[in-house]
């Protein structure tokens, strides 16, 4: 098996941890880019030894909420923390971390989004 291949297979490990089935294109992207998604991101990143996927997933959540990620890209770590040990409390008070560090309103939208989620609303 090629390393390649490899990465591939342990992307498909990694989603499935994280509760992703798999990647599709999405508005504006291509096949080449799902597969690079599940090769280098889920395979290559979340993947490596050294770190929990528990750990990876809350920073990035973290880097999201920091950086104002919309509702449509927190949507599946905010629905799917759970699955890695990650329980509500704290993805809320990560959310209260990084605002102070990032602002109140990349904070408050965060809340928000994660009250949407819980609340069972669907992204669009």
């Amino acid at each position: 098996m090629s390393t390649s291949q490899e990465m591939m297979k342990r992307g498909q490990e990694v989603m499935e941890k994280k509760g992703v089935w798999h990647v599709e294109p999405s508005a504006g992207t291509d096949q080449e880019f799902a597969d690079l998604t599940q090769e280098v991101l889920y395979g290559g990143i979340f993947g490596r030894p050294g770190m929990s996927l528990r750990d990876r997933e809350l920073i990035t959540m973290a880097v999201m909420v920091a950086t104002g990620a919309d509702f449509d890209r927190l949507y599946n770590h905010f629905r799917n923390a759970h699955l890695l040990g990650i329980t509500d409390l704290e993805v809320r008070e990560m959310i209260f971390q990084v605002m102070f560090y990032a602002g109140w309103p990349k904070g408050a939208s965060a809340i928000r989004y994660f009250n949407r989620v819980k609340a069972g609303e669907k992204r669009k």
